[in-house]
């Protein structure tokens, strides 16, 4: 069972990181060449994502603990 649910996460985020990159790749070469972005903005671009997303990680503890104990409250 351990093994199961092992490799149906690594297969999720593996699909998700080969989607993503995919997703990228096309969105670049559907854009126009005017428009490109430069390195630079594009590594401000994934700072602001990176930062935003160690914000929403750090909160999720915190909110799936308040989800569960509204949970337990409610069905008592």
């Amino acid at each position: 069972m351990y093994y199961d649910d092992e490799a149906r996460r690594f297969n999720f985020a593996s699909g998700l990181v080969l989607g993503a990159v995919l997703g990228t790749g096309l969105a670049l070469l559907a854009n126009p060449r005017e428009h490109l972005p430069t390195v630079k903005q594009l590594r401000s671009s994934s700072r602001s994502l990176k930062r935003d997303a160690r914000t929403k990680a750090d909160r999720l503890p915190g909110s799936l603990a308040n989800l569960g104990a509204a949970a337990r409250s409610r069905f008592r």
